[in-house]
């Protein structure tokens, strides 16, 4: 147990594959568009990614427990829907409610993976549930949001204001996994969940932090989304759930749980 702790995160050479593929594709882009290596270019990718980095970073949390979250994408619609929605009539407690309701659907997420159901199932149902009650508010673009929310999504000088934030959150994700025991007993789950719980392990409550982890990353993503838009789209989040899963598994990570990148 204490070398599998200790190699459960860690660089993986089946990572490599992504990462020259990607820098093969960054040289074709600068040596075909001059305007691709520019400052303001690069500014824009950073900001276009900064909700799928955020949404990924939680996504990697359940997959490294053996688990899958389809519900990400409508998650992160909940939350910008909601945001934009409901500030025009209660101001700012309109994005704690926001955060709240993504809190919501980890919880239900992980209740329903820590009774036993499989996470796939249980994450399905709550895609269709949350972005259900999202039409039954919000069936087009609308709404508005704060300006001083807004200014996430802008740059102070040439540099995107989400990156420190993308930096932090994946700092910390980083510390959890490698040297936090929460970290540790996520990754037991995954490697083995009978042999993590013979040792001690309670395996349902790392599948729960797992999947609370997930939805509020899911929910930062939203809270970006209708910073960038400046308004509740009630479609905006839905590439990000494939997206996300593509993400981890591109860098490194495997579906079989117990080993991230």
């Amino acid at each position: 147990m204490r070398h599998f702790l200790r190699t459960a995160v860690r660089p993986d050479p089946a990572a490599m594959p992504s990462v020259v593929f990607l820098g093969g594709l960054l040289a074709i882009g600068a040596v075909g568009s001059p305007n691709f290596a520019t400052t303001g270019n690069i500014a824009n990718v950073l900001t276009n990614v900064t909700p799928l980095l955020l949404v990924a970073t939680g996504q990697t949390f359940v997959i490294a427990c053996r688990g899958l979250d389809l519900s990400v994408g409508s998650t992160a619609t909940l939350v910008a829907t909601l945001v934009a929605t409901a500030y025009p009539v209660v101001g700012w407690p309109a994005v704690a409610l926001g955060f709240v309701a993504a809190l919501g659907v980890g919880l239900f997420n992980g209740f329903g993976v820590r009774a036993g159901l499989n996470p796939f199932l249980v994450t399905l149902a709550s895609l269709s549930i949350v972005q259900g009650v999202v039409f039954t508010y919000r069936t087009s673009p609308g709404g508005k949001v704060p300006e001083e929310l807004a200014a996430v999504a802008g740059l102070v000088g040439p540099v995107p204001v989400a990156l420190p934030i993308v930096v932090l959150v994946a700092g910390l994700a980083a510390v959890i996994l490698r040297w936090r025991a929460v970290g540790s007993a996520i990754l037991a789950t995954g490697g083995d969940p009978m042999v993590a719980r013979l040792s001690g392990i309670r395996v349902g409550r790392s599948q729960l932090v797992a999947f609370l982890i997930s939805a509020s990353a899911a929910g930062l993503a939203g809270l970006f989304l209708a910073a960038r838009t400046r308004t509740g789209d009630p479609l905006i989040g839905q590439p990000l759930t494939l997206d996300s899963i593509a993400a981890v598994v591109l860098g490194g990570s495997i579906l079989s749980g117990g080993r991230v990148t």
